[in-house]
């Protein structure tokens, strides 16, 4: 799960104590330049900060998309703007904050870049949808950056 929601990743298991997390990692550079990317692809660029409601209460038009793009930044990255520093940084936060309070045995650390990705996923969620036909499709093996 993306964000926000994976900064509730906490609670959740503490809610659900049979929960598996899949924690997707991946390098840190590569990351930065695919958030990037996607953010590209979705907005045309990041989030125009002139679209955020100003405090002198004049009505301003955000679409929900902007909306949910702006609130999930800030609450993940603390920031709309893109700071490749701030962002890096609260990245490699989580990361190791999930390394620290979820158990080894319910915690599966996925780089979708690894030729066997598919293979431990499998395995970690023994899903019954697993075969050898999806295991040679299901990711691909070149990755693009915008």
């Amino acid at each position: 799960v993306g964000a926000p929601a994976c900064l509730f990743f906490s609670d959740i298991l503490k809610s659900n104590p049979d929960v598996k997390v899949i924690l997707t990692v991946k390098d840190l550079n590569l990351w930065w330049r695919r958030m990037k990317c996607e953010y590209s692809k979705k907005q045309g660029h990041f989030v125009d900060m002139s679209i955020v409601p100003n405090l002198s209460g004049a009505p301003t038009k955000v679409s929900s998309s902007q909306t949910h793009i702006i609130i999930s930044n800030i609450l993940s990255y603390g920031s709309v703007e893109p700071k490749e520093y701030m962002y890096k940084r609260k990245y490699k936060e989580h990361v190791e904050r999930v390394l620290r309070e979820v158990p080894e045995e319910r915690l599966l650390i996925f780089d979708v870049d690894e030729t066997d990705a598919y293979n431990k996923l499998c395995k970690f969620t023994r899903s019954t949808l697993c075969n050898s036909k999806l295991i040679s499709s299901s990711f691909p093996t070149e990755h693009t950056v915008c």
